[in-house]
């Protein structure tokens, strides 16, 4: 039976809008037929503003590496050359499979939510005879399409009871094994796959969310002293005034700034904020808060070092990431402690040279965090002191709930420690309800005249 033709006219047509271009108004398209397949000559143009700020680019990402995926038991899931699924023990090259990454899924939902109609990144397989991987309405799983359409794209999501991701397929159904024949199989329940960036497993035992393998490998003390000297030392990116850097931020996650009601990185800050507002703590601390989402604005001039960053999503990165003292063993206190080994400077014992001279010497990892703590120490506000620290040691949970680096700390952190105590136990992580329900266009504008009050017009990046 011969398949009908697939029909991808807007395909090409929604990537140069990505990129800025528009349909011309009145233009006339031309048909171009080849057998019982037909092309469309669409007019477009791209209208150029002066100086943008963030380069003319796609926002959504198109990038790629390879990937394996395996059994439990060490098979490797290849693609035959007629496009059927099969596995096999040798490992050479036909066990990679091309992932295209196709978008950030920061337009579609909560990273954190797993289930339902949350979308996290969109991907593609292609396997080593450049066909892609596909999943039929009837649940037929091949690899044996020439063009990545709807049915060949995957939505990679955290897998709702553990660690590891699942990967759901256009027709809401997720990616797993055949436990006949070790090969590819849908299944209406999420499948967990784990491992690291270029090898993935299929129901591995006690799976660890990537970005917290991302953070344990890449923070090492030559890591972010290179970071922070290249990004802050002196600061000079750009200058944004508060308005300006929320637009930024949405852009950076591909949100659409004429629709800042509906940008849910903005009602995640917002809710932080909230919270920290309802409990009574003053208006610095509420600013505080809402501020350090914009830290994420580091990623806008990653270089290739620091590349794998930008694969942690923005609520990782404000609720999820654990940091700690750098120069010192990580204290096995911290969440997935199992993952220290991956840390180089680990098994490097430095002699300490904080002692007692306060949190205030040591070396952070490189994060969001961190960043906004150099930000507003490089301009003129008037914060108090306290609200950087709170911003710096926000997720360094060892410090103050299990009470790391006693030797380090002076006189001076211990009401810090307490206020980032007390922050923590009031936290509440949100659910899609809770921030759908969010006024951000009203709270904005509160955090906005917050901003008006304590930091200059404009600041620099």
């Amino acid at each position: 039976m011969t398949r009908p033709p697939h029909r991808r006219h807007r395909k090409l047509v929604s990537l140069y809008e990505e990129w800025g271009f528009s349909v011309k108004q009145n233009a006339k398209i031309l048909f171009l037929y080849n057998d019982t397949e037909s092309f469309r000559k669409v007019p477009m143009a791209l209208s150029l503003s002066a100086k943008p700020f963030v380069p003319l680019e796609p926002t959504c990402n198109q990038s790629f590496c390879m990937i394996s995926l395996r059994t439990v038991d060490g098979m490797f899931v290849v693609a035959t050359e007629d496009g059927m699924i099969d596995t096999t023990k040798g490992a050479s090259r036909d066990v990679f499979w091309q992932s295209l990454l196709l978008d950030d899924g920061a337009t579609d939902a909560n990273p954190a939510e797993a289930t339902g109609s949350g979308k996290g990144s969109t991907i593609c397989l292609r396997s080593a005879y450049g066909k892609f991987l596909c999943v039929e309405p009837v649940g037929t799983v091949l690899a044996d399409r020439f063009v990545n359409s709807t049915w060949e794209t995957f939505d990679v999501l955290p897998h709702p009871t553990g660690g590891g991701v699942s990967l759901r397929s256009f027709h809401g159904n997720f990616l797993g094994l055949d436990p006949s024949n070790g090969g590819l199989a849908i299944s209406q329940d999420p499948v967990a796959w784990d491992g690291d960036a270029i090898n993935l497993m299929c129901n591995k035992a006690n799976p660890t969310p990537l970005h917290v393998k991302i953070m344990r490998k890449h923070q090492t003390m030559a890591f972010a002293l290179a970071q922070r000297k290249r990004l802050v030392d002196p600061l000079h990116h750009g200058s944004m005034t508060l308005v300006e850097a929320c637009q930024t931020l949405m852009q950076l996650i591909g949100e659409s700034t004429r629709q800042v009601s509906g940008s849910k990185v903005l009602a995640s800050m917002v809710h932080d904020a909230d919270v920290v507002r309802r409990n009574g703590h003053p208006d610095w601390l509420q600013l505080a808060t809402f501020l350090r989402g914009l830290g994420m604005l580091f990623l806008l001039w990653t270089d290739d070092d620091a590349m794998p960053l930008r694969g942690i999503s923005y609520d990782q990165w404000l609720r999820h990431t654990d940091t700690w003292v750098l120069g010192r063993p990580i204290p096995e206190s911290i969440a997935h402690a199992n993952l220290n080994d991956l840390n180089t400077d680990n098994s490097t014992h430095r002699p300490p040279t904080e002692g007692q001279r306060g949190m205030a010497h040591v070396n952070m990892p490189w994060t969001p965090d961190e960043y906004l703590y150099h930000v507003l120490e490089g301009n003129h506000t008037t914060l108090p002191r306290e609200a950087a620290d709170v911003i710096r040691y926000f997720s360094c949970r060892v410090w103050y709930v299990h009470d790391a680096y006693p030797d380090v700390e002076s006189a001076a952190d211990l009401a810090v420690k307490e206020l980032l105590f007390a922050l923590h136990t009031d936290r509440q992580v949100p659910t899609a309800d809770a921030l759908a329900a969010i006024d951000v266009d009203e709270s904005l504008a509160y955090y906005l005249s917050l901003g008006a009050k304590y930091l200059p017009t404009v600041l620099q990046w």
